[in-house]
C-alpha cells in the first residue's frame, strides 16, 4: 500500500492503524502543550513591551501587542475546538493545519516585531531582544517536539530578523553576536531533530509493546492448555509436545529480537527475562535469579514500584500500568526506564509481566534543557525568570508559618567604566567571580540569582533584617577585599566595590514589594556614595507606602 505525506512531519498513511495511533499521539501532544505556550508567549509579549516601551514607537508597539493578543486568543480558541472533538485524529489534516498556521503566524509576528524595534543604539536593549528570543526558542523546541518542521520554521522567523538586524550593525562584536545565533538555531535544529526521533520510537514501541504483551499473555494461556491436555490426554503426546515446541520457539523469537527489556516476576523474583533487558540492566539471567528485582530499583523510586506492583497484582485497575522509575544497573549505574506492566498468572500464582525502554538518553536532553531554561549562562547562577519562581515559594512557605524572610540586592560600583575601560570580557570575569563570592557567603537554603547586568539578588528565608544586614555587610566587606585578576601574565588586579540594598518582607506584601522596598534602600547606598550597605526600615504605617513605590 503506497503512503501519502504532507509538509509537516507527521506522515499520513492511508488506513495503517500504527501510523494512524502514532499521528494521533503526537497530535496530541502538540495540543496539550499549547495552553502552556500561549501563556509563555502572552507574558513575554507583555514583558517585551514594558522593555521596550522608552525606546520604540509606543502606538506601534501597541499594535504589535495587539497582533500577539489576537493570535493568542485564535490558537486558544482552535486549542478549545481540538478538546471538544469526539474523534479529532478523523479530522487531522485540518487540525495539523490549524496548529501549524497559527505557529506561523506567532513566528512572523514576533519575528517583524524584533527585527523593526531592534534599538541600533542601545546594546542593552539589543541584548535584552536576544535573550527574550533565545528563551522562546529553547521553549518552542521543547513543546513543539512533535514537529520540527513547525519548530524550525518557527524558530527562523523568530530570530532570523533581529540577526540581520543586529549584522547590519557592522561592528565586529555584532557580527559576532548574529554568528552565535545562527551557531545557537543550528545546535536547536540538531537537538530538536533527535528529540523528536526518540519521541517517535519511544510512541512506536509502546504500541508494538501493548501488542506483543497480548500476544505473551495469549501464549503462555495457550501453553498452560496443551499442559493440562497434556496430562487429560496421553495418547495425543506427540502432537501436543511439537505444539509446544513451536510455541516456546514463537515466544522465544518474538521476545529475543526486540528491544524492549521483557521479564516475568513472580514473589520479586526474576522468572525470565529477555536479552534487551539483560543489556539494559547489565547483569546476566545466572545473576538476576538470585538478586530481588526490587534491589534493582533505584531507592528513590523503590516504594512507589513495590505499591505499585502489589496493587496491580490485587486486580487494581487505577494504578497505572506505564510510568517511569530508576533501576539501578552493573556498578550501580543509574537507568532511566519506560515500564509497562500488567498482572498475569504463571504456573497458577500471580505474576507481572512487564517491558521496560531505556530513555536515559531522553532524562538527560530534558535535564539540559531545562538547565537552560532556568540558568544564567554567564554566572551559573538563577536567571530572572528562575530567581522569582523561587522567590514566590519562599515567600508562600514564609506566610503560611508565620517565619522571617529577607531580601539583598546587590550592585557593582562604577559597572559601565570597568566595562569601558577593561573590556567587556573583563567585566564578565569580575560578575563570575562575584557570582562565586555571593555563592561562598549565603547558605545552602538561600536563593541568588543575576537578575540584570550587574544586580544580584539574594533571597533569605528564616532570617531577620538585622540579621541580613549582618550577611550583607559581610559580603560587602568580603568583595572589597577581594583582588580581582585581569591577566595572568601581568598580574594586574582590580579593586572593586558594591552597593546593597536590605529589605525584610512584611504583612500582606508579595515579591514585587520586597524588590521595591530593597532596590530603594539600594538607591539610597548609591546616593549616600556606594560602597554601604543600606536597610529598608518601615514601620506598619509606611508599608504601603514603600509598596506603592
Amino acid at each position: 500500500m503506497q503512503k501519502t505525506t504532507t509538509h509537516n512531519d507527521i506522515p499520513t498513511p492511508r488506513e495503517n492503524p500504527e501510523e494512524t495511533k502514532v499521528r494521533e499521539a503526537k497530535l496530541d501532544s502538540l495540543y496539550s502543550n499549547l495552553p502552556t505556550s500561549l501563556l509563555a508567549t502572552l507574558l513575554n509579549a507583555g514583558i517585551f513591551t514594558v522593555a521596550l516601551w522608552p525606546v520604540s514607537n509606543r502606538n506601534l508597539l501597541i499594535l504589535w501587542l495587539s497582533l500577539n493578543l489576537i493570535i493568542v486568543l485564535f490558537r486558544l480558541a482552535t486549542y478549545n475546538r481540538f478538546k471538544k472533538a469526539e474523534t479529532p485524529i478523523a479530522n487531522w489534516g485540518f487540525w495539523n493545519r490549524t496548529f501549524h498556521l497559527g505557529l506561523l503566524f506567532s513566528g512572523l509576528v514576533w519575528g517583524t516585531g524584533a527585527g523593526y524595534f531592534f534599538p541600533p543604539s542601545s546594546f542593552l536593549y539589543q541584548a535584552f531582544i536576544f535573550v527574550i528570543l533565545g528563551g522562546m526558542t529553547v521553549g518552542s523546541m521543547a513543546v513543539n517536539v512533535a514537529t520540527p518542521t513547525g519548530f524550525y520554521t518557527y524558530s527562523a522567523l523568530l530570530t532570523f530578523p533581529v540577526s540581520l538586524r543586529c549584522a547590519l550593525q557592522g561592528t565586529t562584536i555584532h557580527l559576532a553576536i548574529a554568528g552565535m545565533v545562527l551557531v545557537f538555531y543550528c545546535f536547536t535544529f540538531i537537538v530538536s531533530k533527535r528529540m523528536h526521533s526518540m519521541m517517535d520510537s519511544s510512541i512506536r514501541l509502546r504500541y508494538k509493546n501493548i501488542g506483543l504483551i497480548s500476544h505473551l499473555v495469549h501464549e503462555q494461556k495457550k501453553s498452560s492448555q496443551l499442559v493440562v491436555s497434556l496430562e487429560k490426554e496421553i495418547h495425543e503426546r506427540a502432537t501436543i509436545e511439537e505444539n509446544l515446541r513451536q510455541s516456546e520457539y514463537q515466544f522465544r523469537t518474538l521476545t529475543e529480537t526486540t528491544s524492549s527489556g521483557i521479564f516475568i516476576i513472580q514473589n520479586e523474583r526474576i522468572l525470565y527475562i529477555n536479552n534487551a533487558g539483560e543489556k539494559i540492566i547489565g547483569y546476566s539471567k545466572d545473576q538476576l535469579k538470585t538478586i530481588s528485582f526490587l534491589k534493582l530499583v533505584h531507592p528513590d523510586h523503590r516504594d512507589m514500584v513495590r505499591k505499585r506492583a502489589v496493587s496491580r497484582m490485587s486486580g487494581d485497575e487505577s494504578v497505572p500500568s506505564r510510568y517511569e522509575f530508576k533501576l539501578l544497573g552493573k556498578y550501580n549505574k543509574s537507568i532511566w526506564v519506560d515500564y509497562t506492566g500488567t498482572s498475569m498468572q504463571y504456573n497458577g500464582k500471580p505474576a507481572l509481566l512487564g517491558t521496560v525502554v531505556d530513555i536515559t538518553q531522553r532524562k538527560a536532553a530534558q535535564n539540559k534543557l531545562q538547565e537552560l531554561a532556568t540558568t544564567d549562562s554567564l554566572t551559573g547562577l538563577n536567571n530572572r525568570r528562575s530567581f522569582r519562581d523561587q522567590a514566590k515559594a519562599c515567600i508562600t512557605q514564609a506566610k503560611r508559618y508565620n517565619r522571617p524572610l529577607s531580601l539583598i540586592l546587590l550592585d557593582v560600583d562604577r559597572f559601565k567604566a570597568i566595562n569601558d575601560t577593561y573590556g567587556h570580557d573583563v567585566g564578565d570575569k569580575v560578575l563570575r567571580r562575584l557570582a562565586h563570592l555571593c555563592g561562598n557567603n549565603m547558605r545552602s537554603i538561600d536563593v541568588v540569582g543575576r537578575i540584570g547586568g550587574e544586580e544580584f539578588a539574594m533571597l533569605m528565608p528564616e532570617t531577620a533584617l538585622e540579621q541580613a544586614k549582618v550577611v550583607a555587610e559581610r559580603l560587602r566587606t568580603s568583595v572589597a577585599n577581594h583582588e580581582f585578576s585581569l591577566d595572568l601574565d601581568t598580574k594586574e588586579v582590580l579593586g572593586l566595590t558594591i552597593s546593597l540594598g536590605v529589605a525584610e518582607l512584611a504583612n500582606g506584601e508579595n515579591l514585587d514589594d520586597l524588590l521595591k522596598a530593597a532596590d530603594h534602600a539600594l538607591y539610597q547606598a548609591k546616593k549616600l556614595g556606594r560602597d554601604r550597605v543600606e536597610v529598608s526600615f518601615r514601620p506598619a504605617s509606611q508599608k504601603n507606602a514603600v509598596a506603592d513605590g
